[in-house]
């Protein structure tokens, strides 16, 4: 896992989503951990596209449950915009 992406994530999380740093770790679920709803991560999705300055694909979207997923997924979008 991109340890620089993962901290910008957490701190969109924290500042932004205003979520505790204590809940948020590579490896929580993005809904049962967290306790995100559809809102939230609607809401995540664009912070971070505009963050990271990137479109996310909504078939990878589905495919995310963790914070480690997430970042993985920024990641992949990075890479493409290459």
């Amino acid at each position: 896992m991109d340890m620089a992406i993962y901290y910008k994530i957490k701190k969109i999380i924290e500042e932004d989503l205003e979520y505790s740093s204590a809940e948020i770790m590579p490896f929580s679920n993005i809904v049962t951990d967290l306790r995100m709803d559809s809102i939230d991560i609607v809401e995540l999705t664009v912070l971070i596209e505009n963050e990271f300055n990137i479109l996310t694909d909504d078939n990878l979207i589905t495919k995310i449950f963790t914070i480690s997923d997430l970042c993985y997924a920024v990641k992949l979008q990075l890479n493409n915009k290459k």
